[in-house]
């Protein structure tokens, strides 16, 4: 939260600074990726400055967490193994990550998107709508950080909930991003990436950052 005492033109700066970072935030949800609750914005900045497509993206992702044999893929898996909201889902992550190491790709993505949803409907008893469980909560930090960044990257984190639940009808063109719907109703062509499997691992480190107050 801004404190009022701060200089006017330093608020100023820090909140020009929040909105670049939101709206890197939501443009990345758009393309199906969700804030890499690793990196400072900096580094999100310097890993995307030259992105000009969503390819590219992806790209710059797989890039980050092969690099140094896979070190940042190593310290996620390890940092969601050890997280609480996750810890019912421990022993499918345990081989999800297995999986992941092997190139096996295709097994993990339906695996990613159970423990996913599972970790958003933490305490939210027999509610099955996701969008609206985010939403709750999302509205609920608004009310006790306005203008912090935990707020921001959870409304970032809403805006990726929306595009992964988005209604997508069977009947029409496959949607460009994942698509919960489409995948668990076998509805997808399983042709996932390694960069889908990705998405879905950055994902839930940033839903379990949320909800346990880790790294924002």
């Amino acid at each position: 939260m801004l404190k009022p005492h701060l200089p006017e033109d330093f608020q100023k700066r820090l909140r020009a600074n929040f909105k670049q970072w939101e709206q890197t935030g939501l443009s990345l949800a758009k393309q199906g990726w969700s804030i890499p609750m690793s990196l400072e914005p900096r580094d999100v900045y310097g890993l995307l400055e030259k992105c000009a497509t969503s390819e590219e993206v992806d790209a710059a992702f797989v890039r980050l967490y092969e690099a140094d044999s896979r070190a940042v893929f190593e310290s996620t898996a390890s940092s969601l193994l050890a997280c609480d909201p996750a810890v019912a889902w421990r022993p499918l992550l345990e081989q999800t990550f297995s999986a992941y190491r092997h190139d096996h790709y295709l097994v993990a993505i339906p695996a990613l998107l159970v423990a996913c949803e599972g970790v958003l409907a933490t305490d939210a008893g027999n509610k099955v709508n996701m969008k609206r469980i985010v939403t709750k909560r999302v509205l609920e930090v608004e009310a006790k950080l306005p203008e912090s960044l935990t707020a921001l990257e959870c409304r970032v984190a809403q805006a990726f909930v929306e595009e992964l639940y988005r209604d997508a009808p069977f009947t029409e063109t496959r949607p460009e991003v994942l698509n919960r719907h489409w995948i668990l109703h076998g509805r997808d062509a399983s042709d996932w990436t390694q960069a889908d499997c990705l998405r879905l691992i950055q994902a839930l480190w940033t839903f379990c950052c949320l909800l346990s107050g880790g790294p924002v």
